[in-house]
């Protein structure tokens, strides 16, 4: 390590210890590069903490942007030598602020006069294309501040100009995109009800900014409008053959992105078609503390088991893959997080394949 300038992280727990080692953890064993004012986000989820700082050359003429995960234990997950956003360079960088949402870490950050964002997940990857560019006037930026909205957007201001004073502002959206933003229909979902029939359903985009209807499309076609207070759909009959479903929601005269989509493939033979049959779906203790299970009973193979905990906004918490076997199958709920969540209303969404079931838990203090 240099004896200059380096970037520690320390987390704190409720109980006033320290979860790391003492005097911190170093975010980047760098003997050549020196480390500047870090930033940070943490996904409580899954105890990991997001980490962005600026790093120069030994004679701090050389600038760039690094980015380090680590657990609450002070593990780096990313390498010991935290990996560059920004490689050096004589343009000036900076980490401006870092934010969670449900899809990853964002990051603003200054490169010169140009203002950018940039999303990063925990596998390394960046989450957007590329960078956002909020701004690219040149003109020099500084005194920032950013404010994050529930519904994951978040707005960037900032002072510019040298003896002519402006504010600038620019929302930045949780897909990367800026400005206005109308948000799709999340949790969509189908279910086959009979041999030539589906259950559509879906979720409100939020509850901040509510849809005058919902456009169903299967095929890339419209297939119907629907109100906006309809959470579902039975498409029936349906022929043998592929059907992809995807829907848009509309807001006056302007609409979403479309959302994720659903397919389903109608067989002639109508014994091939019935999807696995989910027998009784308990969740117990509910109420709970802390300690709970997931019990379920399946009569056939299916590709995919997925579990997720939400809050009653829809934000996920905590995802499972579990594999799963014909009859009974009994899921332990991860007991850490459940005793963390404030008291009250969760929902817990059972996916097999392309059914979902969802319930609802309480958690008590």
């Amino acid at each position: 390590m240099n004896d200059d300038n380096d970037v520690y992280v320390q987390r704190i727990c409720s109980d006033g210890t320290a979860s790391m080692p003492a005097n911190g953890v170093l975010l980047s064993v760098d003997s050549v590069n020196q480390q500047f004012y870090p930033k940070l986000s943490v996904d409580p989820a899954s105890e990991r903490i997001y980490a962005y700082f600026r790093i120069t050359d030994s004679l701090q003429g050389q600038f760039g942007l690094a980015r380090q995960l680590v657990d609450y234990s002070g593990n780096r997950l990313w390498g010991d030598i935290a990996p560059n956003i920004i490689d050096l360079s004589p343009t000036e960088a900076n980490a401006i602020a870092a934010y969670q949402i449900s899809t990853g870490s964002v990051v603003l950050y200054g490169s010169g006069d140009n203002l950018y964002a940039s999303l990063w997940r925990a596998n390394g990857n960046m989450g957007w294309n590329e960078a956002t560019c909020l701004a690219s006037t040149a003109v020099s930026k500084g005194h920032f501040d950013v404010a994050v909205h529930p519904d994951e957007w978040s707005v960037l201001a900032w002072e510019q100009g040298y003896s002519s004073m402006d504010i600038g502002a620019m929302r930045l959206n949780p897909d990367g995109s800026l400005g206005i933003y109308y948000p799709a229909p999340a949790n969509v979902a189908l279910t086959q009800t009979a041999h030539n029939a589906v259950q559509l359903t879906w979720t409100q985009p939020s509850q901040y900014l509510v849809p005058d209807s919902y456009h169903i499309y299967m095929n890339s076609e419209l297939l119907q409008v629907v109100e906006a207070t309809a959470n579902s759909y039975l498409v029936s009959p349906l022929l043998p053959g592929t059907y992809t479903f995807y829907l848009k929601a509309q807001y006056g005269d302007h609409y979403s992105q479309a959302s994720e989509s659903v397919t389903v493939n109608i067989l002639a033979n109508s014994d091939d078609l019935q999807p696995a049959s989910l027998g009784s779906v308990m969740l117990y203790p509910n109420p709970t503390r802390g300690l709970q299970y997931l019990q379920f009973d399946i009569d056939k193979q299916v590709s995919r088991c997925n579990i997720g905990i939400y809050n009653i906004k829809g934000q996920k918490l905590l995802e499972y893959n579990p594999d799963i076997k014909l009859g009974i199958n009994k899921i332990e709920l991860d007991s850490n997080l459940l005793k963390r969540l404030k008291r009250g209303v969760y929902l817990v969404s059972l996916r097999l394949d392309e059914q979902v079931r969802t319930l609802k838990t309480v958690i008590l203090p």
